[in-house]
């Protein structure tokens, strides 16, 4: 008997072909909806929405609400083949698995908790302590050079390291800190690095 079977495929245009009632688990990890390092595959509202029909209109809604309304159209989908008692685990982002969980539940699942995948590798998404000391009085800042980089609104940083991003790069000084103060604090952010993702539990219960 052939109990494990491979697809390789679009996962939204392959569950359209599953029978209801036929996977007992479903695993995945998603876009975030964080617009990580620019990319439009983690902005799935965006340009090219999979899910859209050709008449439908264009959404109105804010971004972060047109994600998660993405989110409750395939899991869904995830809801009509799932057995019932099964179970979904969604990987999501710390500031977007809110609008998830909300996607989750508007899906037709239970929620049965909340885990996380810890790691220790990262970078900060975070204030630079040294500028924002300068700039509160109003301090100008020595330019040593100047580069180029992509501006991630998502994230509030910059793409500096990708060799294949061909887009418009804006020119960004380097400076060094002006005050006392700002120079004290050179180097440091107001977040930790993100050390850990959240990830949804819930059941299919009909």
């Amino acid at each position: 008997m052939n109990l494990l079977q491979l697809q390789l495929g679009d996962c939204w245009e392959l569950m359209h072909k599953l029978p209801a009632c036929s996977i007992g688990a479903v695993v995945c990890d998603p876009p975030y909806g964080l617009e990580f390092m620019g990319k439009n595959w983690d902005a799935p509202w965006r340009d090219l929405d999979p899910l859209a029909e050709e008449d439908e209109p264009p959404s109105t809604l804010t971004d972060k609400q047109a994600f998660q309304e993405w989110a409750v159209r395939w899991m869904t989908e995830c809801h009509r083949i799932l057995q019932p008692g099964g179970m979904i685990k969604v990987f999501g982002g710390t500031r977007t698995f809110h609008r998830m969980g909300i996607a989750l539940v508007q899906a037709g699942f239970k929620i049965e908790r909340l885990e996380a995948w810890v790691y220790g590798s990262g970078f900060p998404k975070s204030l630079d302590v040294s500028k924002a000391l300068d700039k509160s009085v109003g301090a100008v800042r020595e330019i040593l050079a100047t580069r180029k980089g992509r501006f991630c609104a998502g994230t509030g940083r910059y793409n500096w390291n990708n060799p294949n991003d061909t887009t418009d790069r804006s020119t960004v000084p380097v400076t060094e800190p002006a005050t006392e103060l700002a120079k004290k604090y050179k180097g440091y952010g107001t977040c930790l690095k993100p050390a850990w993702e959240p990830f949804l539990v819930g059941r299919k219960y009909f």
